[in-house]
Formats: C-alpha cells, sequence, structure tokens
C-alpha cells in the first residue's frame, strides 16, 4: 500500500470520527434537552398542584367561616351600635347581614384564586376539574341564598319568614347555614357535600404533590 493510500485512509478515519463525535454531541444534546424538558414540567406540576391543592384547602376553609354558627360583636359595623354599646333590635338585621357579607367576601377571594389557577390547570390537564369546580359553585350559591332569606327573616319589618316555614325546612337551612364540625351530623350534611369535592381535587393532585409537605 503506497504512503499517500495510508494518509488517504487516515483522513478518511478521521473525518467518520469527527462525524460520530458530532451525532454523539447532538444526541448527548438532546437528552439534556428532554431531561431538562421533563425536568422543568415535573417541577411546574408540582409548583400548580401544590397552588391549586392550597387553593382549594382555602375555599373549604372559606366556607367554615361564613358557616360559623356564632356572629361576634366585633364583627358588626362601628355605626349601627347606640350609645349603650348594643345594636338595636330594628338594625340587627342591618349587623348580621353586614357580617356575612364580610365573610362572604373573604370566601369569594379565595374562589377567585382558585377559578385563576384552574384555568392553569386546564394548560396541563385540560378539564379535568371542571365539574368539580361547577359543584363547588352551587355550593356558594346556595349558601348566599340561605344567608339572604335568613337575613331577611330577621328584619322585623317583614314578617317572620322562619316561622311560616315547616321543620323540615328550618332543619334543611340551618345544615347548610351552620358549621358544625366535621364528624357525621344529620344537622350538617352540607359540610360533607363540600367535602366530597375537596376530596376529587385531592385524588388527582396529591400524586403529583407526593409525600412532599405543602
Amino acid at each position: 500500500m503506497r504512503f499517500d493510500d495510508i494518509l488517504e485512509l487516515i483522513n478518511t478515519a478521521s473525518t467518520a470520527l469527527i462525524a460520530v463525535a458530532a451525532v454523539a454531541g447532538i444526541l448527548t444534546g438532546l437528552y439534556q434537552l428532554n431531561a431538562w424538558r421533563a425536568q422543568t414540567l415535573g417541577a411546574a406540576e408540582y409548583k400548580l398542584a401544590r397552588d391549586l391543592l392550597l387553593a382549594v384547602y382555602a375555599v373549604r376553609e372559606g366556607f367554615k367561616h361564613v358557616r360559623l354558627p356564632t356572629i361576634y360583636p366585633f364583627e358588626f359595623p362601628q355605626h349601627l351600635f347606640g350609645a349603650d354599646g348594643t345594636v338595636s333590635h330594628e338594625d340587627h338585621h342591618k349587623a348580621v347581614a353586614y357580617a356575612y357579607e364580610q365573610r362572604l367576601n373573604l370566601l369569594g377571594e379565595a374562589f377567585q384564586k382558585l377559578e385563576n389557577l384552574s384555568l392553569e390547570a386546564e394548560v396541563h390537564w385540560g378539564a379535568q376539574f371542571t365539574n368539580a369546580l361547577i359543584e363547588l359553585r352551587k355550593l356558594r350559591f346556595r349558601l348566599r341564598h340561605v344567608i339572604t332569606e335568613y337575613v331577611r327573616a330577621l328584619d322585623p319589618s317583614v314578617r317572620s319568614l322562619r316561622k311560616e316555614q315547616s321543620g323540615k325546612e328550618l332543619n334543611e337551612q340551618n345544615s347548610v347555614l351552620y358549621y358544625l364540625g366535621e364528624g357525621p351530623s344529620e344537622h350538617d350534611t352540607f359540610t360533607p357535600e363540600i367535602n366530597g369535592v375537596v376530596s376529587y381535587f385531592e385524588t388527582f393532585l396529591r400524586p403529583l404533590v407526593g409525600t412532599r409537605r405543602l
């Protein structure tokens, strides 16, 4: 074999090695890019799942806050207090209405955050939570409706509606109006409805969050 032929073989081999190295570099880069994308997507999904679950819990706690059986004087507007430091019978319904409205506003803020996060969640997971959100909205509407009827019945200028209601109707209204704890109770069937929707979110989101603390 001539020397020129040997040089040509060396050049050909070198070119092949360079090509192989280039391909290997490209494949390594693609692997690293895909690994980075997977890691980034995983981190994004974890954060979204965590934020969404926290928002769901905030709504659950908002429902509890609105439904607390006791309304305290510090929740009443100051202008309704008389010289004796109390609210008159004629203005009591206004004070209660104000207190409930403030509670509902806090629930509304929690709902707004959940609604915003649900749009981002739809980008990642599709319409996974559409029906659950609809159920939460229905529960919120029911609660607001019951509160409106309850406050209206407190107005002394209006004939007492609660007196005209049957025992069954009053029990159903009170079941929505008052949070009585997490234990099973025939007097609070509204809480299990809320918790049922929350559990749906947990079923999907908990595996994404894993065992890491919220």
